[in-house]
């Protein structure tokens, strides 16, 4: 009998690791400050592409982000959070050097598997900006949105 539990748990399936090539639309900075506006940020295109595996085992939930680039010091390996069916959220932290901040470097990444074997991703780094006058430090929010696609499938 216990050898049949265990014989059952041992052989039973696991969720494979999917794996993802991701390309990012230009991200976008929207200022907080009183009267502040949206701009795009101007990065190569190359800059916005990496992949991604997502592992959901009876262990957690995992990703391994692959970013030669790496312009939001966002390549490496995260435990994730479930935020809905096929949804994940991962926190990125990193010592640097940063794009957007002066010092460690933080970001947010959400991700959404479709139906079609794509997924949509949006990641949000943590963002500031200094007045050189003032010495003041203001933060901002910085969106870059994109699609993924599984890798093995048609694009």
């Amino acid at each position: 009998m216990i050898f049949s539990l265990f014989a059952a748990l041992a052989f039973a399936p696991f969720a494979p690791t999917e794996s993802y090539d991701c390309v990012l639309d230009a991200p976008v900075a929207a200022s907080t400050a009183e009267g502040g506006q949206s701009s795009k940020i101007g990065l190569p295109e190359s800059m916005l592409r990496f992949t991604m595996a997502i592992d959901r085992s009876p262990g957690g939930i995992s990703a391994r982000i692959d970013w030669p680039e790496n312009p939001f010091q966002i390549a490496g390996s995260f435990k994730g959070i479930p935020t809905g069916p096929g949804a994940t959220a991962f926190l990125a932290l990193s010592g640097g050097p940063c794009m957007f901040t002066e010092q460690a470097c933080m970001a947010v990444i959400h991700f959404v598997e479709q139906a079609d074997k794509t997924a949509k991703v949006i990641i949000s780094p943590v963002a500031l900006t200094r007045d050189s006058k003032t010495n003041v430090r203001t933060p901002f929010a910085v969106v870059a949105a994109g699609r993924c696609t599984r890798q093995g499938t048609a694009k």
